[in-house]
């Protein structure tokens, strides 16, 4: 399913997804249905000026995306 952190990195809803992830401990490596992860909804954004560098660290700041290989 999507998830809150994936639908705020894909409307570049900065504050949202930080406090998604640093505040409540959303886990930035679920996957949807699709496969798609945070990093995948970040990047696909098609909001013009949309920050994708500042969600990503946001994203890899998630405690779990340390785990990952």
């Amino acid at each position: 399913a999507t998830t809150a952190l994936h639908l705020a990195c894909a409307r570049a809803h900065l504050e949202t997804a930080r406090a998604l992830v640093d505040e409540l401990g959303a886990d930035a490596t679920l996957v949807n249905d699709h496969g798609c992860n945070a990093a995948h909804f970040a990047a696909a954004c098609d909001k013009p000026n949309t920050p994708v560098p500042t969600i990503s660290a946001i994203i890899v700041s998630a405690p779990r995306c340390h785990d990952m290989p």
